[in-house]
């Protein structure tokens, strides 16, 4: 035992600890026992992320978007404790399936799925403009705009796995874009740099010209 103490560093009493532990059980009575001891530590019932999935799915009290220290302000108050670190909203928010991401930025104003479902019928839309006005020229133009600027930074939320956060918002910069104008048939196609877009400035009665 004393050559042993003097190989391992361990003193001869803890030796024979362990040699008493082997023994009694085996080789795996020689790791360390206090990762196995007990549970892992669940402070809530199954029932509760159901209803946490549920709550979350709604607007906070307060309005705005939820963070870990409304979530856990709100877990203080279902479970009836005295107070819930934020960190234990984390883990809530990663029990019923969220992932932190960052919204994707969307105007109030903008086209609703009826109109874009008209904006994609161009075939239909360019015979009617044809039949409409006989006699003269109807050309099909596709457009697109680059925006040179800096874009606002957006708060990361918690939604869902595979559910993409939208976040209503105006940016309020002076933006310079870059529109461009192209003729898919004949392959016109003309530009110009603006501080705004509309669709006065590039419908038919706009001030686009070649």
């Amino acid at each position: 035992m004393a050559e042993v103490a003097a190989t391992t560093g361990f003193v001869q009493r803890w030796l024979e600890q362990l040699a008493k532990r082997y023994n009694q059980f085996g080789p795996d009575a020689l790791g360390d026992r206090r990762r196995r001891k007990g549970t892992a530590p669940d402070f809530c019932p199954l029932i509760f992320w159901t209803s946490c999935r549920v709550r979350l799915a709604g607007p906070p009290p307060d309005g705005g978007p939820w963070s870990k220290p409304t979530i856990a302000a709100w877990m203080t108050a279902e479970l009836g404790l005295v107070s819930v670190y934020p960190q234990r909203a984390w883990e809530a928010l990663q029990a019923i399936g969220c992932s932190i991401q960052a919204p994707r930025a969307r105007n109030p104003a903008a086209a609703g799925p009826e109109t874009q479902t008209t904006f994609k019928k161009l075939a239909a839309t360019l015979a009617e403009e044809e039949a409409r006005h006989p006699g003269r020229p109807v050309a099909l133009f596709c457009t697109d705009e680059h925006r040179v600027d800096l874009k606002p930074i957006t708060r990361r939320v918690w939604p869902p796995r595979g559910r993409r956060p939208i976040e209503p918002g105006r940016h309020r910069y002076e933006w310079l874009y870059v529109t461009a104008f192209a003729a898919p048939a004949s392959g016109e196609r003309h530009w110009y740099v603006g501080n705004g877009v509309s669709k006065p400035l590039s419908g038919p009665s706009g001030a686009v010209r070649p």
